[in-house]
């Protein structure tokens, strides 16, 4: 749950970082998510301790931080004003 839910929380995350916003906002953000994360996990009748690990929180964050993370840059890409179906080329086969 964790691994799939964790993908528009990091193009939030890349939003947030295209915008000009720092690091602070984002940490800000990530925290929230988490705990969003959990509490979705809850109501899907889930083990909220499932997101508390490296698939949860740990997958998470490197998406979110990480440069690498196609979903961060995706939202960068946005607010740079390029359409998601110039972006979906990108990373489709």
């Amino acid at each position: 749950l964790g691994g799939a839910l964790k993908n528009p929380l990091a193009v939030g995350a890349g939003m947030i970082a295209g915008m000009g916003f720092g690091t602070n906002t984002l940490s800000a953000c990530v925290t929230r998510a988490s705990r969003e994360l959990c509490d979705l996990c809850v109501a899907m009748g889930g083990n909220p301790k499932t997101i508390d690990g490296l698939s949860g929180i740990g997958d998470l964050m490197l998406t979110c931080f990480s440069s690498q993370s196609r979903n961060q840059r995706c939202g960068q890409r946005l607010m740079k004003g390029e359409a998601v179906e110039e972006i979906q080329k990108d990373y489709t086969a």
